[in-house]
């Protein structure tokens, strides 16, 4: 899919001022080969403004980063997430963090069973909520899957397109 090749770029917040390029550096060399790692400045003190970004050679790194979290650089924790797109940002909420995605566009023979072996590969799932029509009680089309981290979340929204059960769905963050 289009972002594939990004799920090799990882945010990295609350960075200490002390902490350099180097130090970060440093610190996740023991996850992959990094190809390029940045703190951002304020362009006029030349100060650190708490984040930068690392990118790996391998999409895995970042798979290890994220399966060994908390992280500590210089004696501070540090909080990271996959790096989303600024083209991107708006349309797969970058700056949300939740457990729960939003699925649109189910088939009505769609089973819970289905969705947990799917999202599953993502990381591990607490709850599904297939919602159905009190009238009716027939399933409305959409199911809310809640993981037991951020971090599938991300990684299931980055994947892009989605086909279950022959049929392409809409995956969202689910917005609490």
């Amino acid at each position: 899919m289009l972002l594939k090749v990004r799920y090799r770029k990882l945010f990295v917040g609350g960075i200490d001022s002390d902490v350099t390029e180097s130090d970060l550096k440093a610190y996740f060399e023991k996850f992959g080969v990094i190809t390029g790692c940045t703190i951002h400045r304020n362009r006029d003190t030349g100060r650190s403004r708490g984040f930068g970004f690392v990118t790996f050679k391998d999409p895995s790194s970042v798979d290890a980063v994220q399966n060994s979290r908390p992280h500590t650089i210089c004696n501070c924790e540090v909080t990271t997430k996959r790096a989303v797109p600024r083209e991107f940002f708006e349309i797969f909420d970058g700056l949300l963090t939740v457990n729960k995605i939003f699925v649109g566009g189910l088939r009505q023979e769609v089973q819970e069973s289905e969705l947990r072996e799917y999202f599953g590969s993502f990381g591990r799932v607490k709850k599904i909520d297939i919602m159905v029509d009190r009238n009716t009680n027939t399933m409305r089309g959409f199911a809310f899957v809640e993981f037991d981290d951020y971090d599938p979340v991300d990684k299931v929204v980055l994947h892009g397109n989605h086909v279950i059960h022959g049929q392409d769905v809409t995956v969202r963050k689910g917005k609490y």
